[in-house]
């Protein structure tokens, strides 16, 4: 019977954690089949992918700071300062201000990363320091003013509220990133780099890996991800706030914890943070249509991200190995 379970266990840790994922998406589709069959209804669940899919989006570029044993909690107010860029900017050039809006994503990321590779502060406590920055300046520049985003930005409408075949656009564009990414972390060196610099820092600078740059490129493209899913998210509901990004970090920290993306780093796949993102936003809207409030769903998601890390925890306590690379 122990070797049994040994074997099982060995088989959950495999493929970075992927495996536990779909897991864990196919209890909640189950779950939600039985309780709250209204989920599984064509114009409901690509609503759930509509609505999550920014954060989804969020979620793989801190997923790959995640890899590296990083974290970054400052994304939502990245997003926040990126919103309030946009809106000063977008009524003279909506493309200029989508150049801005990611110029804005990646500055924010590389101070971030710069901060932690080189002059070695924990890399929570930069970003608990640069998000109360970036909060600040999202409400300076705009004097904290909502601005509405109509259907007068047509790149912007589209994007957050467009169709392809029946299916969203935003959710075709985090499928797309998201496949992207796990190219890049599975076929390059710099993907392999991330995963070693994760799994053990002092072996990956003796192998001649250049930790500091990788840690301030996936800062960088973390910036530029949460930027990136900052319109998607205000033009769905309509108007932008200074504020629009609070609490974002949290459903993104979630998503890719429930994707199966280790917090100590070396583990975790892209790919699951989608099956994360879809377990999140089936979860989330199981919740609405029971007619739970939304203070209800923010104890869930801290709950999800305990639960998940103690199962990830005992998996790999029972295999033998903390990390791999």
């Amino acid at each position: 019977m122990e070797n049994k379970n040994n074997s099982i266990s060995r088989l959950l840790s495999r493929g970075n954690g992927i495996f536990v994922s779909i897991i864990i998406l196919g209890i909640f589709l189950i779950v939600a089949a039985v309780a709250v069959p209204n989920v599984f209804q064509p114009t409901n669940l690509a609503n759930v992918l509509r609505v999550n899919s920014p954060a989804g989006i969020m979620a793989i570029g801190l997923a790959l700071v995640l890899l590296t044993g990083e974290i970054d909690i400052s994304v939502g107010a990245v997003m926040s300062l990126s919103v309030m860029v946009i809106s000063k900017i977008v009524d003279y050039s909506e493309p200029l201000s989508i150049l801005a809006m990611l110029g804005v994503g990646a500055a924010c990321g590389f101070l971030n990363g710069w901060i932690v590779a080189r002059i070695r502060v924990p890399s929570l406590m930069v970003t608990i320091g640069t998000m109360s920055i970036y909060s600040g300046l999202a409400c300076i520049i705009t004097n904290a003013q909502a601005k509405f985003m109509t259907t007068a930005y047509p790149i912007y409408t589209t994007m957050s509220k467009g169709d392809l075949g029946g299916i969203p656009v935003t959710f075709i564009l985090c499928v797309v990133l998201a496949l992207l990414f796990w190219v890049i972390t599975t076929k390059t060196k710099f993907g392999k780099d991330i995963y070693y610099t994760g799994a053990n820092k002092r072996a990956a600078w003796m192998s001649g890996i250049r930790i500091d740059r990788v840690k301030i490129i996936v800062f960088m493209i973390c910036g530029i991800l949460a930027a990136l899913a900052a319109p998607l998210i205000t033009t769905q509901i309509g108007r932008s706030n200074a504020d629009a990004g609070t609490g974002q970090e949290v459903t993104a920290i979630a998503i890719a914890v429930l994707g199966g993306v280790s917090l100590d780093g070396g583990r975790g796949s892209i790919l699951g943070v989608l099956c994360g993102m879809v377990t999140m936003g089936v979860l989330m809207n199981m919740l609405a249509l029971s007619g739970l409030g939304t203070y209800v769903e923010m104890a869930i998601k801290g709950i999800l991200i305990i639960a998940v890390v103690f199962i990830y925890g005992l998996v790999n306590r029972k295999t033998g190995v903390l990390k791999e690379a």
